[in-house]
């Protein structure tokens, strides 16, 4: 299974470029086109599905830009994997009432930033957060689960870190963290 680590830098108009650490990069994700979006739209059609234009609304009509946080290798950035792990037996209490699939509880396990990593997703993070008119950033650490679209925060960024390290942060949750 691989781990994603996505950020959202909130009022972003144009992507930017990060400074790289000595493990962790950040690359600004595809955009689709709306001839993408038309295509996909016919495709699903096809299959006899209803066409649901805004699959994620909370974000998707945010303005701001995407970037996946991973290793660098031969110019690409690639997973989270071995930089972030999570325990599967360890589920975190997510406030989601409307949730009634005791299975769904299961996808909330602990995000693991191993500890000689925590200090350059600090930096970037922190520089991500800098570049934002907001100093807003919207992140979710996933791994493949429901789809399910559960917002926290708004959480102070130092007290983010802080969560992040004490292993409080859960994955397929959108974090809103704000300096």
């Amino acid at each position: 299974m691989g781990f994603s680590l996505d950020v959202f830098v909130i009022g972003q108009n144009k992507g930017q470029k990060y400074q790289k650490t000595n493990s962790f990069c950040a690359e600004k994700q595809y955009e689709w086109t709306e001839e993408d979006i038309l295509e996909e739209q016919k495709e699903i059609e096809k299959l006899g599905e209803k066409v649901n234009e805004v699959s994620f609304p909370f974000y998707e009509k945010t303005i701001g830009k995407w970037y996946t946080l991973g290793k660098e290798e031969d110019g690409e950035v690639w997973w989270a994997l071995g930089l972030i792990d999570t325990d599967f037996d360890k589920h975190l209490p997510v406030s989601a009432s409307w949730l009634i699939d005791e299975e769904d509880f299961k996808n909330f396990s602990p995000v693991i930033v191993f500890d000689e990593y925590q200090e350059d997703l600090e930096t970037l993070l922190g520089e991500m957060i800098e570049s934002s008119p907001t100093k807003s950033l919207i992140i979710r650490p996933r791994y493949q689960s429901g789809e399910n679209e559960i917002v926290q925060g708004v959480i102070p960024f130092e007290k983010y870190m802080k969560l992040l390290k004490e292993e409080k942060i859960p994955f397929n949750v959108y974090t809103i963290v704000r300096k």
